[in-house]
């Protein structure tokens, strides 16, 4: 059937594009007709600072704060991907910063090492999904590329 083939194609098709931190008004019209926005942040950027010694992590999330929850943005779809959790988990196995405490200064676990990780990203997964104003879900999956 050409309708279904014509559907799907149109089902599949994605455009990727990466628009760093700017100003919400220089990117929202590269939105018009989107339906889900997959937002990457990096696990790894917990105990990293910026040009402007700024946590990274915390940065990343004032920023996913306003655009999951901007005007333009907050009937979308939001797929959120918790990057690079190899570079992550050895930086909490061997790294000079063996906690996200670093990062997050109300975090707190005292179970055995080998859980550390999964709390660590479970809680730092928590913090993302409280920012989500909006009534949409948010997808929330750990990745390593």
């Amino acid at each position: 059937d050409m309708n279904a083939s014509s559907k799907l194609q149109q089902l599949s098709s994605m455009t990727i594009c990466d628009i760093p931190g700017s100003h919400p008004n220089r990117w929202h019209k590269h939105f018009v007709g989107v339906t889900a926005i997959i937002y990457v942040v990096s696990l790894a950027s917990y105990d990293e600072r910026d040009r402007h010694n700024r946590n990274v992590m915390q940065t990343q999330l004032r920023l996913f704060e306003q655009h999951i929850n901007s005007q333009a943005l907050k009937d979308k779809q939001w797929i959120l991907f918790l990057n690079q959790i190899d570079l992550f988990s050895r930086k909490l196995k061997h790294g000079p910063r063996r906690s996200i405490e670093h990062c997050f200064k109300d975090y707190r676990f005292d179970g055995p090492g080998e859980n550390a990780i999964d709390h660590s990203v479970n809680y730092i997964s928590q913090q993302f999904g409280a920012l989500n104003m909006t009534a949409n879900k948010l997808y929330t999956h750990i990745t390593c590329a």
